[in-house]
């Protein structure tokens, strides 16, 4: 008897959620597809995106994009719509949940990886009379949305385009402690040593780690008051000086404390908290988003002193690899010389508003770029600081 033939696997569909209380529901199956999608980095939880969500949402409209095969979750797209303006015009804009406070962002494609993003990009081009503009931020290298995206839309004749943002520095963590140390230049060895020596004699010198709710809101408080003590506070970037940031971040560090993320870093001496890292742990990697430390003890290099014991502590804990994140800066490189590259990609619909602003994105600008007048400016306002 002839044997039925399989039956063909369920076509891909997409399912739109723009309600916050539908958002809040997904929690099991967002962080059961992330998990299934292998992705090695906590920005795409449910945990980072609701905390992200809840600061930074108003005036913009949730627009998650959920694919399902049959009635199994295969991918989802974390995005919104809101409205920018690039070069001073003003754009309808489907944008990835992120804005300066998301390291990197992906796309979760747990299977069927060709057949999901084609869903993802059909759906987007059918409401493309809807939309000026497709601005997805901190793309790795090898991403989903960045390769398959771009070349989707290319093939439809949409305007695309790539643009290189920060390359963030990690240092891979496998061979263990005492090799990695080898590693790095003799000359910030002995700088390491003699500036620990002579901390000592302030006091006894530790690290002390945060992980849990329990005493998380002094800890915060003295994070934040170690964040804002320096250049930060007078440029007006430090976290004490936004209410929105203090709620991401406070409700942040909550979330990932229940979801056993939260790793909060002091350098102490004798007992009080000089240098802090605010930093989650995810698939055995250690991802550092903030940073600061006491200006009292500047001439110790608190800070470099305080990587030094997380790396150390990473290492006896199997942590496979320390993601500074953010760019690229001297003082992270005297650390490692592996870089982590990023893009943003932006894909326009082919109307006369969009090749005006497609050109000067990828043709006038890179020009400009080019001039050594433009670098001379560029490298002037971007000096590194000392840590």
């Amino acid at each position: 008897m002839a044997r039925k033939a399989a039956a063909p696997p369920p076509a891909c569909r997409v399912d739109v959620v723009t309600g916050e209380r539908a958002f809040l529901d997904l929690e099991p199956a967002w962080d059961g597809l992330v998990r299934m999608a292998g992705l090695d980095h906590p920005f795409l939880s449910h945990a980072w995106v609701r905390s992200w969500w809840d600061s930074f949402g108003a005036g913009r409209t949730l627009y998650v994009l959920l694919v399902r095969a049959g009635a199994e979750l295969v991918a989802l797209a974390p995005l919104m719509l809101d409205r920018a303006r690039m070069y001073g015009l003003p754009q309808r804009r489907i944008g990835s949940l992120c804005n300066d406070h998301t390291p990197r962002f992906d796309l979760a494609v747990a299977g069927r990886q060709d057949e999901a993003c084609r869903a993802i990009w059909s759906h987007l081009k059918a409401q493309s009379d809807d939309w000026d503009l497709l601005e997805l931020r901190q793309l790795p290298e090898g991403s989903t949305a960045l390769e398959r995206l771009a070349r989707f839309a290319e093939a439809d004749r949409f305007l695309v385009g790539s643009w290189r943002a920060s390359d963030s520095p990690y240092v891979p963590l496998r061979e263990g402690w005492e090799r990695y140390f080898m590693t790095l230049s003799h000359n910030h060895r002995a700088k390491l040593r003699k500036r620990l020596r002579r901390l000592e004699r302030q006091g006894s010198v530790a690290l002390e780690t945060i992980e849990s709710e329990a005493g998380l809101e002094r800890a915060l408080d003295d994070g934040w008051r170690l964040e804002a003590c320096g250049w930060k506070n007078r440029a007006g970037t430090a976290i004490l000086r936004s209410d929105t940031l203090l709620r991401f971040y406070a409700c942040l560090a909550r979330h990932a404390a229940r979801a056993g993320m939260l790793r909060l870093f002091f350098l102490t001496v004798g007992g009080a908290r000089i240098a802090f890292a605010y930093a989650l742990s995810h698939a055995n990697k250690l991802y550092v988003l903030k940073s600061g430390y006491d200006i009292a003890y500047a001439g110790y290099s608190p800070y470099n002193l305080l990587t030094c014991l997380i790396l150390e502590d990473c290492c006896r804990r199997g942590l496979e690899e320390y993601d500074f994140l953010g760019g690229n800066d001297e003082w992270k490189l005297h650390w490692t010389g592996k870089v982590r590259p990023h893009d943003w990609l932006y894909v326009f619909p082919d109307r006369v508003m969009a090749r005006f602003l497609h050109g000067i994105k990828f043709r006038v600008v890179p020009r400009l770029a080019s001039l050594p007048l433009y670098r001379s400016l560029r490298d002037g306002l971007s000096g590194s600081r000392g840590r």
